[in-house]
């Protein structure tokens, strides 16, 4: 309102990308295809949070782009749930490998899952033997909430010096213009 002489802002939580460095090894044996699976136990810290990963698997996914489906391959991995910790909340992990093209990911937080993977590309060959696999960075979630209230600068001048409303001053000036 252009009468208003104080606003406030309110923030339910702000999401941070952090550095993280931890490291790990996957070794996919001697001709890994889509739909193996490995069993693994790594834990690591992230970002202060414990992260345990349970497996890995060799997956195909299908891309929707504007020419076309296109089928790529992925090493998926499967974490536990993260609780949160001190109001803040671990929503992914950005994974880094010289076998792969990228990472991807995403969270739930119906489940509190993470999901991460290396994606391997359209390679018409999958990497075999050991992969060390790089955590690269964090998503935080850091909850408040917070607010932050200010008095509108000038608002007690205007109301007292008759100064016309905001919304009034721009109708006026739209009008000078087309004259």
């Amino acid at each position: 309102s252009p009468s208003a002489r104080t606003l406030t802002l309110w923030v339910d939580a702000v999401g941070f990308e952090a550095p993280a460095d931890a490291s790990f090894a996957v070794d996919l044996g001697d001709d890994p295809q889509v739909g193996d699976r490995w069993p693994l136990d790594v834990h690591l810290t992230v970002a202060g949070f414990p992260v345990h990963i349970s497996g890995a698997r060799l997956v195909q996914e299908e891309s929707h782009l504007r020419d076309g489906i296109e089928q790529e391959t992925a090493l998926t991995f499967d974490f536990d749930p993260v609780p949160d910790q001190n109001g803040r909340t671990l929503q992914g992990v950005r994974l880094l490998s010289s076998s792969a093209l990228g990472s991807g990911g995403g969270y739930d937080p119906q489940t509190r899952t993470i999901r991460a993977s290396l994606d391997l590309g359209q390679w018409l060959w999958v990497p075999s033997g050991p992969i060390d696999v790089r955590v690269e960075s964090a998503s935080v979630l850091f909850h408040g909430p917070w607010t932050l209230t200010w008095t509108v600068p000038g608002a007690d001048e205007a109301g007292k010096a008759g100064v016309a409303p905001l919304s009034l001053l721009i109708r006026q000036r739209l009008l000078k213009s087309r004259h």
